[in-house]
C-alpha cells in the first residue's frame, strides 16, 4: 500500500521512484547505460509522466543522468572528487608555488532568484552576496568566480572590500566553514 501525505496524495511513490532510479544509476547501469522510458516507470510506479519527468530533472540536475532528444535518458559518469578537503583558490595557487590575486572584484546583495535560491535551500526573495572575481595565478587570468553567500549568515559581506582568501575571511570574521562548493 502507499504511503500518503497528510494531503492524502501518494508520496511515497515519488520516493520509491527516485530510490529505484538511484539503485539502478549506482549499482546495475554503467555509465552511457539507457534508463526505462518515462511510460515504463510511470507504468510500473502507478504515477504520472510529469512525476517521473520530474524526479529524471531533478536527477540531470544532480549530474545523475542526461538526456538526448529521441533517444532517451542515459545514466552520467560518475563525478569525481577533486579532494576530501576543500581549499580555497588562494590555498591551491600557493601550493602550486604560484602568487594568488585577483584582476576585477565585484560584490553586491541581490535576491537569490529561483535557481540560486534552489541551489542555497532559500526562498527566490531571500538576499545573497554575489561575489564576482576574476582570479589569477602569477598575474595571469586563471578564472571567473561567481560566489552566493546567503545574507543572512554573513551580514554585511557585500559591503566589504574583499581581497584575497573568501575562505579564509569567513572563518575568521563570520565562523562559518566551507563544506561543499560547485565548480
Amino acid at each position: 500500500m502507499a504511503q500518503t501525505t497528510g494531503n492524502g496524495r501518494a508520496g511515497g511513490k515519488g520516493a520509491q521512484l527516485r530510490a529505484y532510479l538511484l539503485g539502478l544509476i549506482d549499482g546495475e547501469l554503467k555509465p552511457h547505460e539507457k534508463l526505462p522510458t518515462e511510460r515504463e516507470l510511470a507504468e510500473s510506479f502507478g504515477v504520472t509522466r510529469l512525476t517521473v519527468r520530474r524526479a529524471l530533472d531533478q536527477l540531470g540536475y544532480e549530474g545523475r543522468v542526461y538526456r538526448t532528444q529521441g533517444a532517451g535518458t542515459f545514466v552520467s559518469e560518475p563525478r569525481i572528487a577533486k579532494s576530501v578537503e576543500l581549499t580555497s583558490f588562494t590555498q591551491d595557487m600557493r601550493a602550486r608555488g604560484l602568487v594568488p590575486g585577483s584582476l576585477e572584484t565585484q560584490v553586491e546583495e541581490i535576491p537569490a532568484g529561483a535557481e540560486i535560491g534552489a541551489r542555497l535551500a532559500l526562498s527566490p526573495r531571500e538576499h545573497v552576496a554575489h561575489l564576482f572575481r576574476v582570479r589569477t595565478a602569477d598575474g595571469e587570468p586563471m578564472c571567473i568566480e561567481h560566489t552566493y553567500i546567503p545574507a543572512k549568515i554573513a551580514p554585511g559581506l557585500a559591503a566589504r572590500a574583499i581581497e584575497g582568501s573568501l575562505y579564509q575571511l569567513l572563518t575568521e570574521t563570520y565562523h562559518l566553514k566551507v563544506d561543499k562548493a560547485e565548480q
